[in-house]
């Protein structure tokens, strides 16, 4: 079961599997899934997460060719490349693991990825500010589009385990819905919650 919940959280686990989500203030219940809707979720976490990654691979084409267009030196620290695709990548793959290996993986990954933080940026000369507009501009379209897409994964997990209907309009959604951290701490539940004593 995902760590033990505290006041803030807007997630809460029922020990039957099932699970109340606080959406923009309201309580939303999702029933206990089916193996298959189980499979379901993680084909689509696995595709969305594929879709996720063309999408950063268009808007770091993107980036670059905007970069080059007004002279700015665009060439990625592959460090800082190879941990986002690192992380993705753990987020996909913790949603299969149990509880423990998982936090025990995780704290591991964490200490590496600290390491990297730690070393020494790349040295250049500062962007012009036009660029950081730029730059900017196309990372929030970036953001709403990859947002887009775990709107989209999440809206299939609501629709087919609850009875209540999210808003048609991703403006109105709660932001939670917007990120693969949500559909990733579902999964985890509900492959490791026990099963009804029979009480």
């Amino acid at each position: 079961m995902p760590a033990e919940e505290t006041e803030s959280s807007i997630v809460d686990y029922r020990p039957d599997g099932t699970v109340r989500v606080m959406l923009s203030g309201k309580a939303v219940k999702l029933r206990r899934p089916t193996v298959g809707d189980v499979w379901r979720f993680q084909e689509g976490l696995t595709d969305t997460f594929d879709e996720w990654q063309d999408l950063q691979d268009c808007h770091r084409d993107t980036v670059r060719e905007a970069a080059a267009a007004v002279g700015v030196d665009m060439d990625p620290d592959p460090l800082v490349d190879a941990v986002g695709k690192v992380l993705g990548g753990w987020a996909v793959l913790a949603a299969e693991m149990g509880d423990e290996q998982a936090d025990e993986r995780s704290a591991l990954l964490g200490g590496w990825v600290a390491e990297i933080a730690d070393s020494d940026p790349q040295e250049g000369d500062p962007p012009p500010k036009e660029w950081r507009k730029t730059l900017r501009e196309l990372n929030r379209a970036n953001n709403r589009q990859a947002m887009g897409l775990w709107f989209g994964l999440n809206r299939q997990v609501f629709d087919a385990l609850s009875t209540t209907t999210l808003p048609d309009d991703d403006e109105e959604l709660d932001p939670a819905l917007g990120s693969q951290s949500l559909v990733v701490a579902l999964l985890r539940h509900w492959q490791t919650v026990p099963l009804p004593s029979g009480r």
